[in-house]
């Protein structure tokens, strides 16, 4: 299932914490069939799934799609950190990730006319948020 393929993934790189998030069930398969599916042409470094990320969004009283195991912090594409990746890069991962129905999409830039599921703010300038609704 999408949990082996994410762990068995060389282009999926998870900390010991979200690999353990991802055993122990609490991660959606959308969201992983994402990450392994971006993963066929992009190596993406994860840092957070849902273990050590805060329950609420920091700015507003709802709670965060990783506290339900919806959503994903990147903060390295092909090895590069998001923070010091070109702007084609990053928006390619961006873009590629609404083609295949991320509805939340935070990172460095707002790509423009398209904006529907786009957002940049402070939290979200050294790493993409990729979050996937509940189906």
């Amino acid at each position: 299932g999408p949990a082996r393929r994410v762990l068995r993934s060389e282009r999926v790189r998870l900390p010991s914490a979200a690999a353990a998030d991802v055993r122990g069930g609490l991660v959606d398969d959308r969201l992983m069939e994402l990450l392994v599916t971006l993963a066929r042409t992009t190596t993406l470094d994860v840092t957070v799934l849902v273990s050590g990320h805060p329950r609420m969004i920091f700015d507003k009283p709802q709670v965060s799609d990783h506290a339900v195991g919806r959503a994903a912090d990147v903060w390295a594409i092909d090895g590069e950190p998001v923070v010091r990746a070109s702007r084609r890069t990053v928006l390619a991962v961006m873009e590629r990730a609404v083609e295949l129905g991320v509805y939340q999409v935070g990172g460095p830039w707002d790509p423009g006319p398209r904006a529907a599921p786009y957002y940049t703010d402070r939290v979200h300038r050294d790493h993409l948020h990729l979050g996937v609704r509940a189906g």
